[in-house]
């Protein structure tokens, strides 16, 4: 109506774009690490979920999911794996023997990421390349995970080949 002030809608501070938008950053390992960790009012359990999401994806990826555990009232904890920089632990050595390095220093990163958090113990949903890391930091600390499910796990694939993986990705739309 003329003659009254236009109201502009503010978003309300628990909803989920409000906490979505409050991204923190970490050192780990010698890299900036990008995270979220949003928080429902009365979470159903004490253990948060992390999305972890694969090589080709990011967070943002998998807003819908996690706005959707959010309002199931489960916290969800998310990161941008760095692109460049960071390091294995010298501690960890003997696992390059045993693992492809980039992948012992994105579980790593993981790892980390649990202990800036102070997190005893997270149920997981790992995405693609993600899944590789997150059973890798499964195999090096096994306490820290309750539950763990793999979607669409890359390299975990059944019978599958290096060319046919290369083939999908080079004519995926």
């Amino acid at each position: 109506m003329e003659g009254f002030p236009k109201q502009e809608s503010t978003p309300d501070s628990s909803s989920f774009e409000v906490r979505y938008a409050h991204k923190e950053q970490f050192n780990i390992n010698g890299a900036t690490v990008e995270s979220v960790d949003i928080k429902p009012e009365n979470p159903k359990s004490e253990t948060p979920v992390l999305v972890a999401p694969g090589f080709a994806a990011t967070m943002d990826s998998f807003k819908p999911g996690m706005k959707v555990l959010m309002e199931s009232e489960r916290r969800v904890i998310s990161l941008d794996h760095p692109r460049r920089g960071g390091t294995i632990p010298d501690s960890f050595n003997e696992e390059v023997e045993k693992n492809p390095s980039e992948e012992l220093r994105k579980a790593h990163t993981i790892l980390g990421l649990l202990e800036q958090k102070n997190l005893e113990k997270v149920d997981v949903v790992a995405h693609s390349e993600a899944a590789v890391n997150v059973c890798i930091a499964a195999m090096l600390h096994p306490e820290k995970f309750r539950n763990i499910v793999l979607y669409n796990p890359a390299g975990l694939i059944g019978n599958d080949s290096l060319f046919r993986l290369v083939k999908r990705v080079m004519t995926h739309p």
